[in-house]
Parts: C-alpha cells; sequence; structure tokens
C-alpha cells in the first residue's frame, strides 16, 4: 500500500511537470517563430535552444518515470539522491534518480551553456555561425535518450534474464501504475542431463530432484564455470528459467 501511495505521488508530481513542460516548449515555439518573423534572429535562435532543451528534460524525465515510478523494481543497486538532477528535473523533489539520470542532466545543462555562450559570441564578435548553436543543443539531445533507453534496458535485462516475447514491454518501459511486475520463483533443486548450443548461446535441460520434472532451455547464471555432475537451484520469472 505504502508503495502504491508513492507512485501515486510520483506520478502527481510527473503530469504537474509534464504539463509545465508543455507550455514552456509551446511558448518558446511560438517565440521562436515571432521573433524570426520580426527578424531578431539572435532571440529566436535563443528559444529555439530554450525549446531543445525543454524537450531533452521532457525525454529524461519520460523515460526514467516508465522504468523507475513503480517501486523502485528496475534500479535497486543504481539509484542514488542528486541535488543537480533534483533541481533540474524534479523542481527540488527529492527523487532517487540513476547515474545515467546524472549524466543525462548535465550533458543537457552542458549543451545549454555551450550553445547560449556561443550564440551571443556570434551576436558579439558578428561571427557568421549561423544555426551552429541550435545544432548543438539538438545534437545532445541524442546521446541523451540513447544513454537513458540503454541504462533502463540494461538494468531490466539483468533482472529478467533473457529478452522474450513476454517481457519485451517491461525492457521498453510498458508498465502501469499499480501493476503487478514480474517476481521469481524457486522450482527446486535440480540436476543438468543436457547441454546445448543455440546460436551463440547455450543452454541446458535440467531436472528437479523431487520431482524429476524436465525443463528446457534453461540458463546457467553464475560467473564459475559450470560442473555437470552438481546439484543447483531452478528459478523461473516472466517465463525465462535459469540455474543458480
Amino acid at each position: 500500500m505504502k508503495q502504491l501511495e508513492k507512485a501515486r505521488k510520483y506520478e502527481e508530481l510527473y503530469k504537474e511537470l509534464f504539463d509545465r513542460n508543455s507550455k514552456v516548449t509551446t511558448i518558446c515555439l511560438l517565440l521562436c517563430g515571432a521573433f524570426w518573423v520580426l527578424k531578431l534572429y539572435v532571440l529566436s535562435e535563443q528559444c529555439l535552444i530554450l525549446f531543445f532543451f525543454s524537450g531533452g528534460l521532457y525525454g529524461v524525465r519520460r523515460i526514467h518515470r516508465e522504468y523507475v515510478q513503480l517501486g523502485e523494481y528496475y534500479l535497486p543497486d543504481q539509484l542514488r539522491t542528486s541535488s543537480t538532477c533534483n533541481k533540474v528535473l524534479y523542481k527540488g523533489n527529492v527523487i532517487p534518480v540513476s547515474r545515467a539520470n546524472v549524466i543525462d542532466v548535465w550533458i543537457l545543462v552542458c549543451c545549454l551553456g555551450a550553445a547560449t555562450l556561443l550564440l551571443w559570441i556570434e551576436c558579439i564578435f558578428s561571427k557568421d555561425i549561423e544555426g551552429t548553436p541550435a545544432l548543438i543543443m539538438f545534437y545532445g539531445i541524442v546521446p541523451v535518450i540513447c544513454l537513458e533507453y540503454i541504462s533502463g534496458f540494461r538494468t531490466v535485462h539483468r533482472r529478467l534474464k533473457r529478452l522474450t516475447w513476454k517481457n519485451f514491454r517491461y525492457h521498453i518501459g510498458w508498465c502501469n501504475i499499480g501493476e503487478k511486475l514480474p517476481k521469481q520463483y524457486k522450482l527446486g533443486n535440480c540436476e543438468i542431463t543436457k547441454e546445448n548450443r543455440i546460436f551463440f548461446r547455450t543452454y541446458y535441460t535440467v531436472k528437479t530432484t523431487k520431482t524429476n520434472n524436465i525443463y528446457k532451455k534453461v540458463m546457467y547464471c553464475r560467473k564459475e564455470e559450470i560442473n555437470i555432475g552438481s546439484t543447483y537451484v531452478l528459478y523461473e520469472i516472466c517465463g525465462v528459467r535459469y540455474i543458480q
């Protein structure tokens, strides 16, 4: 219940921030067009830079919400508190973020500072670098969004072990508030009976020691070298079976 209440409060904050973000981006885009018509090109490009910056923040918030809001399930060992992220992303509210979030926010802030500085240097010294500051801000968003998705995907993959059609939506953050997320189930002790290789991955066929049930396409998820004669513990999560 406490977890659902926490998720609800997060969702209310995200909704408030998304609404404000939509207003900011709309205003920036309208001002950009207005200044362009008035031939105030520097101010027009400055509004375009702010538009890209606001859009980048929106993307980071959106992806972060999809992966973390449901009880910090996806990033249990990576979440941290960052005053910079909380100020820039969450209006001072303390929300745990991942290392990727911290890097992304600093990329966006540095790109905003560099683009703005370059734009006004161009204006003051009459240098012909038209469009470059805005492009710096625009291309700064690309690694930010990529890093967010890669970080979330890798963390979920470590939890769910293998990408399948059953867990695909969890890998890309398609989950609802209050939804019961996949849990790990212990199926019992087992012994390996067969080893086979499919493409570039090795799978095993195992038999449980108590019930003698046979399970195929089982993954091995330990760092140590596997020993065929040993007994292992068989687990299942979201349709993926693995031994440890």
